[in-house]
């Protein structure tokens, strides 16, 4: 909701109009509490990182994020940012942070390779993505998590870790060897 406000100041000549955004969902009271409380937090960075919570990343200029990431507050790209691993260990949101995060290419390998050991038939591709897809970041659309895990499998193929028996259209990957 956009409310504008007209202020005039002692003579009517002079008129301001700015615009405020007043957001009407509280995801965390907690949340500026507990910033309010640390001293590194201006009220400034406080409603910029209210925004990034809740979601408004698109709202926060680009300079404004830059200033924000420098001091490690956020992470992410336009306008898909959230809260640094500093931040969320203050808000104690930590499992919040990894699901936004998402899990490094080396350790999905691993799960993946650890998955494959699990079942020496092999895996078909939608297997693969199914066990995989909720270790990447979810703020990634479904067509970046899908080309992060053709990435993953190429780069463990290039090793020489694991192998296609299948076709490109029907893939089964199988662990050559354990690293």
């Amino acid at each position: 909701m956009k409310i504008k406000f007209f202020i005039s100041h002692c003579d009517d000549f002079y008129n301001e109009t700015f615009k405020i955004r007043i957001y009407g969902k509280v995801i965390d009271q907690k949340f500026s509490e507990i910033l309010i409380n640390h001293p590194d937090f201006n009220i400034l960075k406080i409603v910029l990182l209210d925004k990034i919570q809740k979601g408004f990343g698109e709202e926060v200029e680009e300079d404004e994020a830059k200033k924000l990431k420098k001091e490690k507050l956020i992470e992410g790209r336009r306008p898909q940012y959230f809260l640094s691993k500093k931040v969320a260990e203050i808000l104690g949101k930590e499992a919040e942070y990894t699901k936004k995060k998402g899990f490094s290419n080396d350790k999905i390998s691993n799960f993946i390779v650890e998955h494959l050991e699990n079942f020496s038939n092999g895996l078909t591709r939608k297997q693969i993505n199914e066990f995989v897809l909720d270790y990447l970041s979810e703020i990634l659309r479904k067509e970046q998590k899908i080309k992060k895990i053709n990435y993953i499998l190429y780069k463990l193929q290039k090793k020489g870790v694991i192998k296609n028996f299948g076709t490109d259209k029907s893939p089964l990957w199988k662990l050559l060897k354990i690293e």
